[in-house]
């Protein structure tokens, strides 16, 4: 196991990009690049566009209207202009749509799924010869898209990526492509041009805690880690098991901070910092969208504690909680399941009780970094039956 020596602290200080930011600006999400000549090649000037993957494309006539997910990839792409073989273009940050929120749905793809705007489809051998001439008129029911491009595979199946302009229609023929024709037998998956994880110490190991300590202490480190800027939360995963309790941060440096402040020899316990791949860029992205490990339930009357822990169980390892406001929080312990959880919900890929479906949920996180907006649980798709009659006990 590895310990935070002097050196890494220094290294990790100097990648530190935890500055305070204005709380206006972390709603300025939407880049506009202006002077663009009539009949500009809209696929490069996307390219061309820095702050990685972006949500939505609004093309116009001169100029195009780009939608991230965060104000940290807005920042990005307005701070250089955009250079293409036609020109140089400014592009500058649009308060238009300051304050426009995301559903928390779509972050929830974004961390969960790596759901974004392009797919990869691939076709059956028969279709060899009948993708290129034909894959346009098969997706004309479909959204508007950036661009698509035919490929042939190694072994001489026929494949295509596809850009949609929104992640939303990227998403929604992901779903229904199975009902177009020339897709039937087709397979589809979000393209994938995110970096390469490496081995970084980000994960705590807080060891000889006792199983009376451990909500106390999850707490605790809850408030040791709250990050203070609005880059959003730190921790991806928390969870015990035995006498040690597992703490996995988002960046080095979290860790390094965590580990210079927690008190634990004051407390008997144990600290030591180890090797852990890095945060999916996806995820990150999704967190500096407003995504985090505890959700909220937005119900009028707080139900039990027992039935929250026998109804969501489905969804992975989590802490009930009814805090003091009256909020319905449920704090998973990893933000892969918590992400998974909404858009399981969502969509109604779920067995809630029927009270459950319309209820809004949300992504539960501080206000400087609330970038998203509740969406409601959909009614299961499966039918829902009661096989016991503790299931609607309260």
């Amino acid at each position: 196991m590895l310990t935070v020596s002097r050196r890494w602290r220094i290294l990790l200080r100097a990648r530190r990009f935890s500055s305070a930011v204005d709380v206006d600006k972390s709603a300025l999400r939407f880049v506009r690049i202006h002077g663009l000549p009539t009949g500009y090649n809209l696929s490069e000037i996307v390219t061309a566009a820095r702050g990685g993957p972006i949500l939505q494309v609004v093309p116009a006539e001169n100029e195009v209207l780009l939608k991230f997910y965060s104000w940290t990839q807005a920042a990005a792409c307005s701070k250089a202009p955009i250079k293409v073989e036609s020109g140089e273009y400014r592009a500058e940050l649009d308060k238009s749509g300051n304050g426009e929120l995301i559903g928390a749905d779509v972050v929830a793809r974004l961390g969960g799924l790596q759901a974004h705007r392009t797919l990869q489809v691939h076709f059956p051998p028969g279709h060899k010869f009948m993708v290129p001439t034909n894959v346009e008129h098969w997706l004309t029911p479909t959204g508007p898209r950036e661009f698509c491009r035919t490929f042939e595979t190694k072994s001489g199946k026929a494949g295509a990526n596809i850009a949609f302009l929104d992640e939303e229609d990227a998403f929604h023929f992901s779903r229904m492509r199975k009902g177009l024709t020339g897709f039937r037998r087709s397979t589809c998956s979000f393209a994938s041009f995110f970096p390469k994880k490496m081995a970084h110490p980000r994960r705590v190991l807080i060891t000889e805690v006792s199983t009376e300590d451990a909500t106390d202490l999850a707490e605790e480190v809850e408030a040791i880690s709250v990050n203070k800027t609005n880059l959003g939360e730190s921790i991806t995963y928390m969870g015990h098991a035995e006498d040690t309790m597992t703490v996995d941060f988002r960046y080095p440096y979290q860790a390094a901070h965590f580990y210079r402040r927690f008190p634990a020899h004051t407390r008997g316990l144990k600290l030591h910092i180890t090797p852990l791949q890095t945060t999916d860029f996806p995820m990150s992205l999704a967190m500096n969208s407003g995504a985090g490990r505890t959700l909220q339930l937005h119900l009028e009357s707080p139900p039990t504690i027992a039935s929250l822990s026998r109804h969501f169980e489905e969804f992975g390892m989590f802490d009930p909680k009814i805090d003091e406001s009256g909020r319905v929080l449920l704090r998973f312990y990893s933000i892969h399941n918590a992400c998974k959880a909404v858009h399981r919900m969502v969509q109604g890929d779920h067995s809630l009780p029927p009270k459950y479906a319309g209820v809004l949920i949300s992504f539960a996180v501080k206000e400087s970094i609330q970038n998203t907006r509740p969406v409601p649980i959909g009614a299961t798709i499966y039918g829902w039956k009661k096989p016991f009659s503790w299931m609607l006990s309260e």
